[in-house]
This record gives structure tokens, sequence and C-alpha cells, in this order.
């Protein structure tokens, strides 16, 4: 057991390293523009560090919402409601916003 644990841990990190932020603009930048400041070391770690616990939550609540969204939007879709295309959008909203976007937990800037 400890073996896999150690083993998804490596794998959680390999993944914040592959996102980890690309090196200097170009020399045909403008020099005025500041340089972006890197994330913080203990932002990277809790990033690594809190992207399957990240996982685990946002995984729950997408299922959560698919589970809740399409009955809702059927009774929606079948009511007499004039308001019924504004319900089914923020359905809609909702659920990209539960379910989209990025499942790893990204660091902070300073």
């Amino acid at each position: 057991m400890g073996r896999r644990a150690v083993i998804g841990l490596l794998a959680v990190s390999l993944t914040a390293c592959a996102a980890a932020p690309a090196g200097p603009p170009p020399a045909g930048g403008s020099a005025s523009t500041e340089p972006a400041a890197s994330p913080s070391v203990g932002s990277q770690i809790v990033a690594v560090v809190g992207t399957p616990f990240y996982l685990i939550y946002k995984t729950v609540v997408c299922a959560a919402t698919i589970v809740i969204a399409p009955p809702v939007a059927g009774l929606a879709a079948i009511s007499d409601r004039d308001d019924k295309d504004v319900i089914r959008r923020r359905i809609d909203e909702g659920t990209t916003q539960n379910c989209g976007g990025s499942w790893v937990l990204s660091p902070t800037s300073p």
C-alpha cells in the first residue's frame, strides 16, 4: 500500500513539473514590462501535495453535479416557466464551473 502511495505522489509531482512556468521571454520583448513573479517554493509544495485532495474533491463535486443537473434541466424544460432558458443556462454554467477547467491544483504567485 505504501509503495502505491509513493508512486502516486511521484506521478503527481511529475505533472506539477510539467506545468512549471516557462523560461524568460524572448529577447524581442519590450524592456519596460517587468517579468512575472514565479510562485514561491511553499506554494509549489502545497500545489503538489494538495493536488490529490483537490482531485478527489473536484471529482465528488462534479459527480454530484452530473447526478443532479440533468433531472433539474429536464424538469425545467417540461415546465411552463417563462425563465426555463435562464435556468438551463445557469445549469450549464454550473456544470462547466464544477467539471471543467484544470484538475490540477496550481501554485499561486506571490
